[in-house]
Formats: structure tokens, C-alpha cells, sequence
């Protein structure tokens, strides 16, 4: 090895000696390899500027107005988010054969009322006291602070302000915006969506109440100073209740004087403790009989009965499950420069590009290099910094690739080509793919460049 490495030269002069009086064999095998380099690099490098190339024909479409750009969504607290959250925990919770049952109505079981014999699906008897599933995701504190900050700080601004908002969430998501990197995910549908569901609580037979009816006295909901068309509203426009799409809440307002908005006028109520925390919610009871018992309430019901509606067409929970999961994580802190960054698949495309590009370079420098000194040696130094820069911005598209984003991305099936299936995921996992070969042939092509440092002659 130490003899190997002692033939090894960088000085200009014997590369020049080397170029002149080496054998034919050595240059041939420097010929060869940087074919091989040629052949790789280019390989590599036609993939990612078709990548990029898409990447263009898409944003001209858009730029058109045959596509339209994303805008800016905080969807955390939303009641989609809200009620997203809610199914999964009940999607993680059950197993799928009973969702599935759930979903088609399929009886598992049967009970009597009465006199009469009924069956049911895998939620049972509605009139046995004991719910399905327990929600164990709650709204407060932290849904309820999140809507006192967010009410906050829009009432503290003036319509200008509020609206110069508006315009600047705009005009940054339809400006520097790749239409490929961000709408072009949120296109299609993703892989995991073979099942998919909204579960909600069946409050047909039993309904959650946020104080019990009966038996119990609570402070007045009310005072001269409370105006309750103040309430504060939810993204939906409405204010929240007892429950929020099916799911319990028990939210309650303040019943003290509004709070005041940037002009000093009554603007809004706020969230307050819930109205009975040790205790809700409640749920009446069925007695044996089978005849609601308004005069006895069971405290923490939150066990409840439910139903799934949408489509379950795969006998797996992981796709389903690791999608909302995915979602879930991003949605959680992306915000504008992440949405306004999106995939950044293009920029990895064109860091990719360069770095293979570089290497198919250098391989004409070392074929020219086998008969001419002077290219010889610019080869040899070249092959020192291609290697560099390669490893370089191999790590830098590695940042970019590796995110919260395309880990929902990645999951797309919006076709990005024409005439032909290929879709978001194939780009994905090629350039995953293409990306891994960078680090792999960084080593090779670094041995093949410094061929032309190896002394063969004597």
C-alpha cells in the first residue's frame, strides 16, 4: 500500500513526465475510465435535468393560469384539524375489522330491548351504558388558548392592518413560489387514501351534556355585563359549544364584559374553564327496561358509541396511519417559508445536476489529459475539486430532501409527466435514488480522476 501511494504524484512536473512517457496501456486506462465516469455522471445527470425540466414545464403552465398556486394556510386549529385528529386517535385505537364493520354496518352482535332481540354492529347495544371508543384528545387548554391568542392579536389590529395581513400572506405564496415544489403535491391523491374516513360520535341514542341537567346547581351563564353575541368563532365562522363536529369540547365563555378591541369597543368573549371539569361530560342513563333515565346522569362520559363514514379499501392500518401521522407532523410547525419552500425538488434537481455534471466535466479533461500535459494536470486538480463539490452539495440536497414536507409529498400521486404514468412518487424515490448513487460513486469517481496521478513510468 505505502509503494502503491509513493506513485502517486501531484506536482505538475512529473504529471507532465508522466503524460510523455507513460505506456499506451496506462493511457488506455485512463481512456477507459473516464468513459465510465462519462457514462455514470451523464447517466445520473439526465434524470435531474428532466426533473427540472418538468419542474419548468409546470410552472409556465401555472404561470398561465392553466394551474393554480397554493395560499398560505395555518391549519393547525382548524376544525378539520380538529376533527382529523379525533379519527385518528380512534383510527390508532380500534382495531380495522371493526372499523370496517362500523363502516358497513355489518352486525357482530346482538342484545335485547325489551322484549325484542336486535343486532348491532361492533358499537353494541346503544342502551348499556358503556361506549365504544374513549376519546382521550381533549380541547382544552390547548385548543382554547390557541383561539384566545389567535382572537387576540386580530382584534388588536385595525381593518388596514388586518387586511394588509391578508395581502402579504398573498403575495408571498404567488411570488418565488415553484408551482412543482408545492401545489403539485397537494394535487393528487396520496398513497394511503385507499382508506379513508371521517369517524365522528353517534349521538343518536346517547348526547354528551357539558353540566349535568339535573341535581346540580352552576354559577349563572350570564350578567348584565356578558353579551354572548360577542363569543369568539372558530375558523368556521361559528362558536364553539358543547361539541365541535360530534366531539366534546365543553367550552364556555366569559360571562364578564367583552374584550375590547384596537378602538377601545366591545369585540369579543373569550374562553374561560370549562363549566364542570372534575365531572363532564354527562350522559343519562339507560335503565333496565331499556327507557332513558332522565334523573341519573353518569359523570366522565367520555366513552361513546361512533360512526365511520368514508371508504376502507385496504385490509392494512400502516398507510393510513403513517399518511395522517405525516400530516399531522407537518402541518404541526410548517409555516410561510415552509409552505413557500415546499419540496424544493427542483433546487435538489439542479444541485444534483451540477455535481454530476462537474464529473462528466472532468472525464473530458482526463480523456484529453491522456495525450496533453497541460490537461493532465488540470484533471488531476479538477478531480480533487469535483470530489468536494460533489460531497458538498450532495449533503446540501440532502437537507432539502430529508423534510417534514416530502415525507407527505413523497406520498403524492399527481402525474408529473405526460402520456405515461409517473407521479410525484416515482420523482421521489428516483431522486432518492439518484441521490444515494452520489454518495456511492463518490469514492470511484475520486480513484478513477487520480488514475492520471498514478506514475507508470520509470
Amino acid at each position: 500500500m505505502k509503494e502503491m501511494m509513493s506513485k502517486f504524484s501531484l506536482k505538475p512536473k512529473e504529471l507532465k513526465m508522466a503524460c510523455e512517457n507513460e505506456p499506451w496501456s496506462h493511457k488506455a486506462r485512463i481512456v477507459g475510465f473516464s468513459f465510465i465516469m462519462c457514462s455514470l455522471a451523464t447517466v445520473n445527470q439526465y434524470y435531474f435535468d428532466m426533473l427540472v425540466y418538468r419542474s419548468g414545464q409546470h410552472q409556465n403552465a401555472a404561470l398561465a393560469g392553466d394551474l393554480t398556486f397554493l395560499d398560505y394556510g395555518n391549519t393547525k386549529w382548524t376544525s378539520k384539524a380538529w376533527t382529523d385528529a379525533q379519527s385518528l386517535d380512534a383510527w390508532k385505537d380500534k382495531p380495522l375489522k371493526e372499523l370496517k364493520q362500523i363502516n358497513m354496518d355489518w352486525k357482530t352482535t346482538k342484545w335485547i330491548d325489551g322484549t325484542t332481540t336486535k343486532y348491532a354492529n361492533p358499537n353494541g347495544s346503544p342502551k348499556d351504558n358503556v361506549g365504544y371508543y374513549t376519546q382521550t384528545r381533549k380541547f382544552y387548554d390547548e385548543w382554547k388558548d390557541s383561539y384566545n391568542s389567535s382572537w387576540d392579536e386580530f382584534y388588536a389590529k385595525n381593518p388596514i392592518e388586518r387586511d394588509a395581513d391578508r395581502y402579504s400572506d398573498w403575495a408571498d405564496m404567488h411570488e418565488g413560489v415553484q408551482w412543482f415544489d408545492t401545489a403539485a403535491c397537494w394535487a393528487g391523491p396520496f398513497i394511503g387514501d385507499v382508506n379513508s374516513v371521517t369517524i365522528s360520535v353517534d349521538s343518536s341514542s346517547n348526547t354528551q351534556y357539558d353540566k349535568q341537567p339535573i341535581g346540580k346547581t352552576y354559577p349563572t351563564e350570564n350578567t348584565s355585563a356578558s353579551i354572548p353575541a360577542f363569543n369568539g368563532v372558530n375558523d368556521s365562522g361559528s362558536p364553539f359549544g358543547a361539541t365541535w363536529g360530534t366531539w366534546y369540547t365543553g367550552a364556555k365563555y366569559s360571562i364578564t364584559a367583552p374584550s375590547k378591541d384596537f378602538n377601545g369597543d366591545n369585540a369579543y368573549n373569550k374562553l374561560t374553564t370549562e363549566v364542570d371539569a372534575a365531572s363532564a361530560p354527562f350522559m343519562a342513563k339507560w335503565k333496565a327496561d331499556g327507557v332513558l333515565n332522565r334523573a341519573d346522569y353518569r359523570t366522565s362520559a367520555w366513552d361513546v358509541d361512533i360512526n365511520v363514514v368514508g371508504k376502507i379499501g385496504w385490509n392494512k392500518k400502516d398507510l393510513t396511519t403513517d399518511l395522517a401521522d405525516a400530516k399531522a407532523d407537518l402541518w404541526a410547525d410548517c409555516d410561510m417559508d415552509c409552505q413557500k419552500a415546499g419540496s424544493q425538488l427542483t433546487t435538489v434537481g439542479i444541485l444534483m445536476s451540477s455535481a454530476f455534471g462537474v464529473v462528466a466535466l472532468n472525464s473530458l479533461f482526463m480523456f484529453i489529459g491522456a495525450w496533453r500535459s497541460r490537461w493532465r494536470v488540470c484533471s488531476v486538480y479538477f478531480t480533487i475539486f469535483a470530489c468536494m463539490l460533489q460531497l458538498i452539495l450532495t449533503i446540501v440536497a440532502a437537507t432539502m430532501l430529508f423534510t417534514k414536507y416530502n415525507n407527505v409529498c413523497g406520498r403524492s400521486m399527481f402525474n408529473t409527466a405526460d402520456n405515461f404514468r409517473w407521479t410525484m412518487n416515482d420523482d421521489m424515490m428516483m431522486t432518492f435514488n439518484h441521490w444515494v448513487m452520489s454518495l456511492i460513486l463518490l469514492f470511484p469517481f475520486l480513484c478513477c480522476g487520480m488514475c492520471s496521478a498514478y506514475q507508470t513510468h520509470t
